[in-house]
């Protein structure tokens, strides 16, 4: 089918990508065999894209180089929670109204 659409220019191209759920915003509740999200355009690249599920993969253990990121992510938003209790205990939160309504587009 490729052939036969990318005659003299590549028009359509496949990728074939593994997604972890929960992971990928573009998929959503899209989580079983056979589902497609709908077409999606970027007008900046003059390009669209749309997603399919072709099959579900068991979950498998990863690498450590594969779950790092998650691991520093997770710790950096418990140090974010932490810290933002202590300053809760800390100080007073005081918000200027006025400044806060300039802020808003009515």
């Amino acid at each position: 089918m490729l052939k036969k659409i990318n005659k003299k220019t590549e028009v359509v191209t496949v990728m074939e990508k593994l997604y972890e759920k929960g992971k990928n915003k573009d998929l959503g509740a899209f989580w079983s065999a056979g589902s497609v999200t709908s077409i999606k355009t970027d007008p900046a690249t003059k390009t669209a894209f749309f997603l399919k599920i072709e099959e579900i993969v068991l979950p498998t253990p990863k690498a450590l180089s594969e779950a790092r990121g998650y691991a520093v992510a997770d710790y950096q938003d418990y140090l974010e929670k932490q810290w933002i209790d202590d300053l809760r205990k800390t100080y007073t939160v005081q918000v200027n109204e006025k400044a806060l309504m300039s802020m808003v587009k009515k």
